[in-house]
């Protein structure tokens, strides 16, 4: 058991300091944040299963499910902010490189921009 544990709370730790050399080598917010909250997300909850393997008691298991819920509840939510946040503030240096844009023309609010019309 202590060697799965091991294993798995230094691949957690490997995956997250990779996530942190993607935060500080991305040029921009949605890369960095991409970064942020997919692969540290991954190496958090490795880490909080290899704990649960170290202790093996039945207790520290149920708070480390607890903690992997809700990883997976908050990190899309923050992920999606930050990205709406971003965008709207004008930091879209690589939209102009994508085909689709999902939020164009919507204001901040969510609600769809009034767009003047010519008569």
């Amino acid at each position: 058991m202590s060697y799965i544990a091991a294993v798995l709370l230094l691949s957690g730790a490997v995956i997250t300091f990779l996530a942190t050399v993607g935060v500080l080598k991305f040029r921009d917010v949605f890369l960095r944040m991409h970064a942020s909250s997919k692969s540290a997300s991954l190496g958090v909850i490795i880490m909080f299963v290899g704990t649960a393997f170290h202790f093996a008691e039945l207790d520290v298991a149920f708070k480390m499910a607890v903690a992997v819920f809700l990883v997976f509840l908050k990190t899309p939510v923050a992920s999606q902010c930050i990205a709406r946040a971003a965008y709207f503030l004008h930091d879209q240096s690589f939209w102009h490189t994508l085909e689709r844009n999902e939020w164009h023309g919507t204001a901040p609010n969510g609600k769809a921009e009034e767009t003047p019309t010519r008569n």
